[in-house]
């Protein structure tokens, strides 16, 4: 009987990604949920990627697993500022990393889809900041986090489970 085995349920990962499926040694085809045959494939975006596995004599495996980039790090050039948001999508806690040239004022928000604030923070900063937002009440759905160093504004789709 052919088996395969893509790993946990849900993976975060650094996009591009190569999936390779931990398959056992009678396994001689391979059909990915992209219609791809290889023993492997490259993911370049988040979702749910299915693989069945088959041998000569005609027995199926498979099993799936939802991609997702773990990590959204944003580049703020002016003020020579890195950002990373991270996990996302998220259950109960979600980080903001904070690595800066500059020092100033530091407000970070979270809006719901329909423009509700669920979360406001508003401090100063100096080089280095680290928050740890707890989003474990927050309803399941999609909110936008925004990031506001200096007066410079951007903005992150946080998906909360």
């Amino acid at each position: 009987m052919p088996y395969v085995d893509l790993g946990a349920d849900t993976l975060a990962v650094d996009f591009p990604f190569i999936l390779e499926p931990e398959v056992s040694e009678d396994v001689t085809g391979y059909l990915w949920s992209t219609d791809s045959q290889e023993s492997s494939i490259i993911v370049d975006q988040t979702g749910t990627y299915w693989l069945a596995v088959s041998n000569n004599y005609g027995c199926i495996d498979s099993d799936t697993i939802y991609i997702h980039d773990g990590t959204w790090i944003i580049e703020i050039p002016e003020i020579e500022t890195f950002v990373m948001v991270y996990p996302n999508p998220v259950k109960d806690f979600i980080n903001v990393d904070i690595q800066s040239n500059s020092l100033g004022k530091l407000i970070i928000e979270v809006f719901s889809s329909k423009g509700q604030r669920y979360f406001y923070s508003s401090r100063e900063f100096d080089q280095q900041a680290k928050i740890n937002l707890n989003v474990e009440d927050f309803p399941q759905g999609i909110y936008m986090l925004r990031i506001n160093i200096n007066g410079i504004v951007k903005t992150v789709k946080v998906l909360v489970l």
